[in-house]
Protein backbone atom coordinates (compact mmCIF):
# COMPACT_ATOMS: atom_id res chain seq x y z
CA UNK A 1 0.00 0.00 0.00
CA UNK A 2 1.13 3.64 -0.46
CA UNK A 3 0.60 6.74 1.12
CA UNK A 4 -1.27 8.92 -0.70
CA UNK A 5 0.14 12.22 1.12
CA UNK A 6 3.95 11.65 -0.06
CA UNK A 7 2.89 11.12 -3.62
CA UNK A 8 0.43 14.47 -3.28
CA UNK A 9 3.48 15.76 -1.62
CA UNK A 10 6.14 15.50 -4.01
CA UNK A 11 3.45 15.95 -6.67
CA UNK A 12 2.70 19.81 -5.26
CA UNK A 13 6.13 20.36 -4.99
CA UNK A 14 7.31 19.69 -8.25
CA UNK A 15 4.20 21.63 -9.49
CA UNK A 16 5.30 24.77 -7.47
CA UNK A 17 9.21 24.14 -8.25
CA UNK A 18 7.51 25.18 -12.39
CA UNK A 19 5.90 27.84 -10.91
CA UNK A 20 8.94 29.63 -9.19
CA UNK A 21 11.07 28.76 -11.80
CA UNK A 22 8.66 30.41 -14.36
CA UNK A 23 8.37 33.72 -11.75
CA UNK A 24 11.77 34.15 -11.24
CA UNK A 25 12.61 33.60 -14.57
CA UNK A 26 10.05 36.46 -15.81
CA UNK A 27 11.66 38.63 -12.53
CA UNK A 28 15.10 38.97 -13.99
CA UNK A 29 14.73 39.00 -17.73
CA UNK A 30 11.20 40.90 -17.48
CA UNK A 31 10.92 43.24 -14.16
CA UNK A 32 14.64 43.63 -13.48
CA UNK A 33 15.87 43.35 -16.76
CA UNK A 34 19.10 41.63 -15.09
CA UNK A 35 21.95 42.43 -17.69
CA UNK A 36 25.48 40.57 -17.84
CA UNK A 37 28.16 41.78 -15.19
CA UNK A 38 25.17 43.69 -13.40
CA UNK A 39 25.04 43.24 -9.71
CA UNK A 40 21.75 42.64 -7.88
CA UNK A 41 21.26 43.31 -4.77
CA UNK A 42 18.71 40.44 -2.98
CA UNK A 43 16.62 40.97 0.39
CA UNK A 44 14.01 38.79 1.69
CA UNK A 45 12.32 37.47 4.95
CA UNK A 46 10.97 34.64 5.97
CA UNK A 47 11.71 30.97 5.05
CA UNK A 48 8.62 30.88 2.95
CA UNK A 49 10.14 33.14 0.12
CA UNK A 50 13.50 30.69 0.33
CA UNK A 51 12.38 28.50 -2.87
CA UNK A 52 11.86 31.63 -5.30
CA UNK A 53 15.12 33.86 -3.86
CA UNK A 54 17.17 30.73 -4.52
CA UNK A 55 15.49 30.45 -8.03
CA UNK A 56 16.02 34.14 -8.94
CA UNK A 57 19.60 33.98 -7.76
CA UNK A 58 20.22 30.84 -10.27
CA UNK A 59 18.53 32.79 -12.79
CA UNK A 60 20.41 36.17 -11.90
CA UNK A 61 23.45 33.38 -12.59
CA UNK A 62 22.23 32.19 -15.76
CA UNK A 63 21.80 35.70 -17.63
CA UNK A 64 25.08 36.82 -16.70
CA UNK A 65 23.96 38.88 -13.40
CA UNK A 66 26.24 39.01 -10.01
CA UNK A 67 24.10 38.22 -7.17
CA UNK A 68 25.19 40.01 -3.53
CA UNK A 69 23.80 39.88 -0.12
Amino acid sequence: MYNRHILFSKDWRTIMDTRIQKLAKLLVEYSCEVKPGEKVLGNYEGESTRPLVRQIIKEIYRVGGVPFA
